[in-house]
């Protein structure tokens, strides 16, 4: 049985959208950015209307081809995308292949279900549910005041969160504030279509298994265990202060097309610390946790290379930053000896 609401985020409960394994020192709490500052003119405002979206990657091995979308999230809230183009590639699919997750299969019973998710709940909150002010730095929870004052002014309940979650909440609250909205656009009509035309769908998975007896050490573990995930609350107060613009900007390069305007630089290096916090910490290694981001590439990229065996034509939607960065899905195909046409 696969218990994935409370067992697959107890897990993975701070991780955020990974862009690597790599550590960090202790000294990179408040660090400034080593990146260039001399950035490009920034989007202030949002597109709006119907927008057509990036064009499509084609991955081809003989006559059989692999469509690869990119997603984003957040993309501007006051558009409405243009799937038609989208829709007629997976209309002649036999496969949509959807981003690969991390999971987590627990074989238990209703009671000890409801016990564990209580045991989740826990789990995010600090150990002896210490407020933010008491686990935090001084000058990084004067941050967070003053950005919670303008972005999440009424949620108290935030205060007892781990630094990892409230940061992410706060985040949340700023994108939508900004006029963005995460909204997940693509999936309805996709499904929609692959549905009527009985597509065969398939999200790779990694499937980590755990006993009944060692979910409840690692939830015991969690409530206990600061994480060290403050690096991650400085980061995403960084993203808050200096980097909604480049999040609009992203979202209307995405929006309109044109993917060259889209950087992900300085928002990869929230990712990266947050993205250690479990998948390449002493809990992880303590626990048996694999490496989360090179688990999940190595799913997709199974089923990839099954589907391009198999099927004339396969389509698959992956977040955009893991398929154009360096050493994501389209440099790993091309090493492989595909060949990839870009949009």
């Amino acid at each position: 049985m696969h218990f994935l609401r409370a067992i697959k985020l107890a897990v993975l409960i701070l991780i955020a959208p990974a862009a690597g394994g790599q550590s960090i020192s202790n000294n990179s709490i408040g660090e400034e950015s080593s990146l260039d500052e001399s950035l490009p003119t920034l989007d202030t405002v949002v597109v709006t209307g119907t927008k057509p979206g990036p064009g499509m990657w084609r991955v081809t091995k003989g006559n059989h081809k692999l469509w690869i979308f990119g997603t984003l999230s957040p993309v501007p809230a006051t558009i409405e995308w243009n799937a038609q183009p989208v829709l007629d590639v997976v209309s002649n699919a036999q496969v949509v292949l959807w981003e690969p997750y991390f999971t987590v299969d627990v074989n238990v019973g209703l009671f000890k279900r409801l016990w564990l998710g209580y045991g989740y709940w826990k789990a995010q909150k600090n150990p002896g549910q210490k407020p933010l002010k008491d686990v935090l730095p001084a000058h990084e929870y004067a941050r967070w005041q003053t950005l919670k004052q303008k972005h999440l002014p009424s949620d108290g309940k935030v205060e007892k969160a781990r630094p990892a979650i409230a940061a992410g909440i706060l985040l949340n609250a700023a994108i939508k504030n900004s006029g963005l909205s995460k909204e997940r656009i693509v999936v309805p009509p996709v499904l929609a279509v692959a549905r009527t035309k009985k597509i065969k769908i398939s999200a790779p998975s990694y499937v980590f298994g755990l006993s009944d007896a060692e979910a409840r050490r690692i939830l015991q573990d969690a409530r206990q265990e600061s994480m060290n995930d403050i690096h991650c609350f400085a980061a995403t107060m960084d993203v808050i202060e200096h980097d909604l613009p480049q999040l609009i900007t992203n979202a209307n390069a995405w929006a309109t097309g044109d993917i060259d305007r889209i950087d992900l630089n300085r928002l990869d290096r929230r990712d990266r610390l947050c993205s250690t916090v479990l998948s390449d910490t002493n809990f992880s290694r303590k626990h048996g946790i694999p490496n989360i981001q090179e688990s999940v590439i190595a799913a997709w990229m199974d089923a990839a290379n099954y589907a391009l065996d198999n099927n004339t034509t396969t389509v698959s939607f992956l977040p955009i930053g893991s398929v154009i960065r360096e050493g994501g899905y389209i440099d790993r195909l091309r090493s492989e000896g595909y060949e990839v046409d870009p949009p």
